[in-house]
């Protein structure tokens, strides 16, 4: 982001950064403020959720209700306690599994992954959820992405609109993104001159609970061509800073033991397999004293 400013007079209006937590995004402001100045403008800097519910609020007018509110989590929760409770299946259904449950089947069905032998009552409990939020003029969390999503799709003047805005698009973390962040990027991503950087580590996928899919970052040259018709460059950062010598090389050897290819599809793997990790310090002295 400092080079494409600093080196290459892009106008920071036309960069968005992306990462995965308020606390992130905020280190990433103060480091470019502490770089380039409180004078210079800034770029985007912000959470996948808080850059789509910018998008919405920008674009309310192409929007189902333009006078939508947020549906934070303590609401979310309260209101599916209450749908369960009305129905008195809390036992079988309870209200803290439930609100994720929920969330894993909306975005399920927005990729097209539909379960034909799913549950047919979590179903019926979630378009209960879904028709008393639309009722309230509300939007939950996954719904900022889904609605951002839906009008990439469909609406082309939108993504004409934030096409022009955006010049290039960064990405921290992209081992973490789900299905649908990867979409909503590809669709923002210019298709005849596409400037897209994302940064990530395989190794440090931790949120596939959540739904994130490390194959994302992993097949990531792949899905560009496919999707964007270019072969990105690949820049490796394969020096370890943090630990010793000896923890790098045991890390390295134990992860070697373990064949990271995908059954049934030759060259593909769930890991990137051709890296090799370096200590920068060669220290080899004890990594743990008591």
């Amino acid at each position: 982001v400092v080079n494409l400013i600093a080196h290459h007079g892009v106008d920071p209006r036309s960069i968005v950064a992306l990462t995965f937590t308020n606390k992130a995004a905020l280190e990433m402001r103060e480091r470019l403020v502490h770089i380039l100045g409180d004078n210079v403008t800034m770029p985007y800097v912000g959470t996948f959720h808080a850059y789509c519910l910018q998008l919405l609020r920008i674009n309310r007018g192409m929007l189902d209700y333009p006078d939508f509110g947020i549906l934070d989590a303590d609401d979310q929760s309260a209101l599916i306690k209450s749908i369960v409770k009305r129905y008195g299946l809390e036992k079988q259904f309870p209200p803290s599994q439930l609100q994720s449950q929920i969330s894993a089947l909306k975005n399920a069905h927005a990729v097209g992954e539909i379960d034909p032998v799913g549950n047919k009552k979590l179903e019926e409990l979630w378009h209960m959820y879904e028709q008393e939020k639309r009722a309230a003029h509300l939007f939950d969390f996954d719904d900022l992405l889904l609605e951002v999503l839906k009008l990439l799709k469909k609406n082309t003047v939108f993504k004409t609109r934030v096409q022009e805005r955006i010049r290039h698009i960064v990405i921290d973390e992209y081992q973490d993104t789900n299905t649908i962040q990867e979409m909503i990027l590809f669709l923002l991503a210019r298709e005849e001159k596409p400037n897209l950087c994302v940064v990530g580590d395989d190794d440090q996928a931790l949120y596939r609970f959540r739904g994130a899919t490390v194959e994302n970052f992993v097949q990531f040259p792949e899905r560009c061509e496919k999707y964007l018709g270019v072969a990105p460059r690949r820049i490796e950062l394969n020096t370890n800073y943090r630990s010793r010598e000896r923890i790098v090389d045991f890390y390295t050897r134990f992860m070697e033991h373990e064949d990271w290819s995908v059954q049934g599809k030759r060259g593909k793997f769930y890991r990137v397999a051709d890296k090799k990790i370096v200590a920068h310090s060669d220290d080899t002295g004890p990594s743990v004293v008591a």
